[in-house]
């Protein structure tokens, strides 16, 4: 790896960033300080490049090991068959066979646009383009891209609940499994941009309808589909609870409660007789894809099952891989002993935050649709996924909804008075 060119990249887009955030027209609606955003965008490249360090030169293998080197071979046909590097880039057929002309470079990948992880292909292909192939400079780009969203779900969430805005922005930009597993070129970075694209740009078309907003949407639901097509099932049914709450006032958590409940019973029979909506299924195949790869530590699975009972028995083992493994399961390096660290500390954090949590009936719908769309995620992935570390970083992509969730319910003015105040955090005219 070329470092004085990485160096370069690095700082370059870092500081573009960094004037961008000062300078530009798009923060100044933020509720935050632009020096609260820009530490936050540093604290995203910092992070991104400690994962890239740890990975290249430690590890030296891993996803984003793979996904770069093979947006390098991509590049590599730019100069000679521009034409090439763009079906590579954006390529796609029904089969999910890569055309005869392309085998060349198809041959040289590790992964093949068939496969859900090559979105991550894409992208830093796409970033290459700027970059001029430098990993850490992709790492810029995409914290870049990553603030736009996570500053578009920040504000959905102000929008609903004001008085935790300041609050709210810690959960949004500063947990620190969040920061490491979400900042380096990865999906779940996409999930989250995907996410602040999705929420925003709702309740904007909800509130005053645009075409912009539109394209807010569908660009994230298609970034979606394309890295976790998972994601989109769960979220369509609870989005439209949420856009139906945004319009009629009511118990809300009633109702995502028991709608819910009622697709769950439906679960079986549904996919039983429309294959398409399958769900039981995909699951099942998608834990037994996962169980064959090989990983630095998997987990003992049960199989999903083909009835309600076997599925809902299986959430208790759900819960505690994604919640509890994560430290209890003896770490078998440093890095795991850290990562274990801050699992403990988090789950710590969060019971104290629900064991101080008070109930209303009139909480914005965002509330629950955060709440039920981070649940469902995490049995989902509790459910399937066997390696410890993938655990750790899918979950981390939706802890800022989790703590979203527990901050709500905590009013700031019945927090400890020894805690600094998290107001310092906004504009002097919030």
């Amino acid at each position: 790896m070329d470092l004085t060119g990485n160096i370069l990249a690095l700082l370059v887009f870092s500081l573009l960033g960094s004037l961008w955030i000062l300078r530009g027209k798009y923060w100044a609606g933020s509720r935050l300080k632009r020096s609260v955003l820009l530490s936050a965008f540093l604290l995203k490249v910092g992070a991104g490049c400690l994962y890239g360090l740890v990975y290249f030169n430690v590890y030296k293998t891993g996803d984003i090991v793979h996904y770069f080197q093979d947006s390098k071979v991509i590049y590599s046909a730019l100069p000679q068959e521009p034409l090439h590097f763009l079906q590579m880039t954006f390529g796609y057929s029904p089969d999910g066979q890569v055309p005869d002309h392309l085998l060349y470079l198809d041959d040289q990948m590790r992964l093949n646009w068939r496969t859900q992880e090559y979105l991550s292909v894409r992208i830093n292909s796409l970033l290459n383009l700027l970059s001029f192939g430098h990993f850490y400079g992709n790492i810029a780009l995409l914290c870049i891209v990553s603030m736009i969203g996570l500053n578009w779900l920040h504000l959905s969430l102000c929008q609903a609940f004001p008085r935790h805005s300041a609050a709210l922005a810690l959960a949004v930009f500063f947990l620190p499994s969040t920061l490491f597993w979400c900042s380096a070129v990865h999906k779940d970075a996409i999930t989250l941009f995907s996410l602040g694209a999705i929420i925003y740009g709702i309740s904007a078309l909800v509130r005053v309808p645009g075409f912009s907003d539109l394209f807010k949407v569908l660009l994230g639901m298609l970034l979606m589909w394309n890295s976790r097509s998972y994601l989109v099932l769960i979220l369509l049914p609870n989005l439209f609870l949420y856009v139906y709450g945004l319009r009629h006032s009511g118990r809300h958590m009633l109702r995502f409660t028991l709608f819910n409940l009622l697709l769950l019973i439906l679960l079986i029979p549904l996919g039983r007789g429309i294959p398409a909506l399958d769900i039981l299924g995909r699951l099942a195949f998608e834990q037994e894809f996962l169980l064959e790869l090989k990983g630095n530590t998997h987990l003992d699975m049960r199989p999903i099952g083909d009835s309600l009972w076997s599925l809902l028995s299986n959430f208790p083992m759900a819960l505690d891989h994604v919640w509890l493994k994560p430290f209890t399961h003896p770490p078998q390096n440093l890095f795991q002993g850290i990562a274990a660290i801050f699992g403990f500390l988090q789950m710590l954090l969060l019971l104290l935050l629900l064991s101080r949590w008070r109930f209303r009936r009139n909480y914005d719908p965002l509330l629950s649709f955060c709440l039920f769309f981070s649940l469902a995620m995490l049995l989902v992935v509790g459910l399937t996924v066997p390696a410890l570390g993938a655990i750790v970083r899918y979950k981390s992509a939706v802890l800022p909804l989790v703590f979203a969730v527990a901050l709500v319910g905590n009013d700031p003015r019945r927090w400890p008075a020894w805690l600094p105040s998290p107001n310092k955090l906004l504009k002097n005219e919030f």
